[in-house]
C-alpha cells in the first residue's frame, strides 16, 4: 500500500502478520489472518455480518463485494475506516483511524491508501 512518507512503522509483531503506521492523528492497521479456523464454510457475509453486529455506532458508509468489504463510522470523535478481503485460506484487514475534525485533510489520503492496499486473499 501506499501511504505518505512522513508516517512512523512500528517494529511488526512478532509472526509478521502485519503492520502500524502513524503520526499524531492517522493510525494505519494492516494484518493478515487465516480464513476457516472458527467453522468451516466460512464466508465473506461471515465475517461482514459479524463486524455489523459488533458496531454499535451508526456506519457512515458500507459496501459489500464477493471479494471484500467497507465499513465506516465514528466513535469517540473518530472515524474508522475498515476495508476487510476475504479469501479461502486467508484475510487481509485494513483499519485506519483519525479525527473527526480532521476529516477534510484525511479523506483523500484515506482514500488513496484503501485503493493501493493489496491482497494476498484470493
Amino acid at each position: 500500500m501506499q501511504y505518505p512518507s512522513n508516517l512512523i512503522i512500528d517494529p511488526p509483531p512478532i509472526n509478521g502478520d502485519g503492520a502500524v503506521i502513524h503520526n499524531e492523528e492517522l493510525e494505519i492497521t494492516a494484518f493478515g489472518s487465516h480464513t476457516n479456523v472458527i467453522s468451516q464454510n466460512e464466508t465473506i457475509d461471515t465475517y461482514y455480518k459479524e463486524d455489523l453486529q459488533t458496531i454499535d455506532k451508526e456506519i457512515a458508509y458500507k459496501k459489500l463485494t464477493d471479494k471484500w468489504y467497507v465499513l465506516s463510522y465514528i466513535e469517540n470523535g473518530k472515524i474508522i475506516y475498515k476495508k476487510f478481503f476475504f479469501g479461502d485460506e486467508v484475510s487481509n484487514t485494513l483499519i485506519i483511524t483519525y479525527p473527526e475534525s480532521q476529516k477534510e485533510k484525511y479523506d483523500r489520503v484515506v482514500t488513496h491508501i484503501a485503493k493501493t492496499f493489496g491482497s494476498s486473499a484470493k
